[in-house]
C-alpha cells in the first residue's frame, strides 16, 4: 500500500541512543502484548530499496525470530490489539465461539458496512486486517476499496467462519500515529547502535 507508516527522513548515522527493538523494555512490551493478544504492525528494509510489509504475530518466539534475522537498521512499528480493544479502536472485531451455519463469513453485513464507511471518508483512508482460519495461521491485509488486497481479504474472511475463526480490523490511516504504537524501534547492529534516520 502506498500510504504505510511514514519512515524517518535520510540520517545515516548510527548511535547507542537510538530506539533498539531488541532491548529488554521493548521486549517485555511486546512479550506482554502477546500474552493477551496479538500484535500487529510494519517492517521496514532499512535501504533496501523495497517498501514496508505488513506482520502479524501471536507468538513471542516466532516475533523475536523474525526481528533478530532482519537486517540491522530494519525499522518495526508495532500496535496491541489487546490495547486497541481496550480503547474502543477497532473497526471489527470477531470471534467465532460456537458453529453457526447460516453466516458464510466471519464479518458480519454491520462489519463490512462499517468498514466501507472509513474508506470513504477519505481516499487516504486504510485498513490493517488479521484474519486467523482454519488452521490457525494468521494472515494480514492492507487495504482500502480499490486494492488488489480488497476480495483475497474478504475471501480469508469467509474461510475464518470455523469455530475458533477470529479477525481484527483497524483504522489503520486514523492509528499512524505514536500515542497509538506498542513500539517504533529499529533492529541494532553488532555494537547495539540505530541508524538515526534512513532510507526505508
Amino acid at each position: 500500500m502506498d500510504n504505510l507508516p511514514t519512515p524517518p527522513s535520510p540520517d545515516h548515522r548510527w548511535t547507542v541512543q537510538g530506539p533498539n527493538i531488541l532491548s529488554s523494555d521493548n521486549l517485555g512490551r511486546i512479550q506482554q502484548a502477546l500474552s493477551e493478544d496479538w500484535i500487529v504492525g510494519a517492517h521496514f528494509y532499512y535501504c533496501a530499496g523495497r517498501g514496508g510489509e505488513p506482520i502479524a504475530f501471536d507468538n513471542f518466539d516466532a516475533m523475536k525470530s523474525l526481528i533478530t534475522a532482519s537486517r540491522p537498521g530494519d525499522l518495526f512499528i508495532l500496535w496491541s490489539i489487546a490495547e486497541l480493544r481496550r480503547k474502543g479502536l477497532l473497526l471489527a472485531d470477531c470471534r467465532r465461539q460456537q458453529l453457526e451455519t447460516s453466516n458464510d463469513s466471519l464479518l458480519s453485513t454491520a462489519d463490512l458496512a462499517r468498514i466501507r464507511t472509513y474508506l470513504v471518508e477519505s481516499n487516504l483512508n486504510e485498513i490493517l486486517c488479521i484474519v486467523s482460519g482454519e488452521n490457525s495461521q494468521l494472515k494480514v491485509f492492507w487495504s482500502d476499496l480499490d486494492s488488489s488486497d480488497w476480495e483475497p481479504f474478504l475471501d480469508a474472511c469467509r474461510h475464518a467462519a470455523v469455530l475458533g475463526g477470529a479477525l481484527c480490523v483497524l483504522p489503520f490511516t486514523k492509528l499512524d500515529s505514536p500515542e497509538f504504537y506498542l513500539v517504533n524501534a529499529k533492529r541494532p547492529n553488532e555494537n547495539g547502535e540505530t541508524p538515526l534516520g534512513g532510507a526505508y
